[in-house]
């Protein structure tokens, strides 16, 4: 019976040592995922003047003066003309 007993204590440590590792682990995944998630949220507020800026328009082709669309081309075949 003692044998039993201590057999399931060794268990019962052995359980709370892997769930606190396996705690740290999601507690280190998560922070890293949250630290990244808060960079990218950053990074969007510092550039957001950028987006909402008038001036900074992109500039548009001229051939001799006369606007040329932009041409975006798939590479499928379907724009001869590319």
């Amino acid at each position: 019976m003692r044998h039993e007993r201590s057999m399931a204590v060794l268990v019962d440590v052995t359980n709370a040592r892997i769930n606190q590792q396996t705690r740290s682990l999601k507690d280190i995944r998560n922070a890293r995922i949250n630290q990244q998630t808060r960079s990218l949220k950053d990074i969007r507020k510092r550039t957001s003047h950028i987006r909402h800026s008038r001036r900074l328009r992109l500039p548009v082709p001229r051939i001799n003066g006369v606007l040329q669309q932009l041409r975006f081309c798939t590479l499928d075949g379907a724009h001869p003309q590319c």
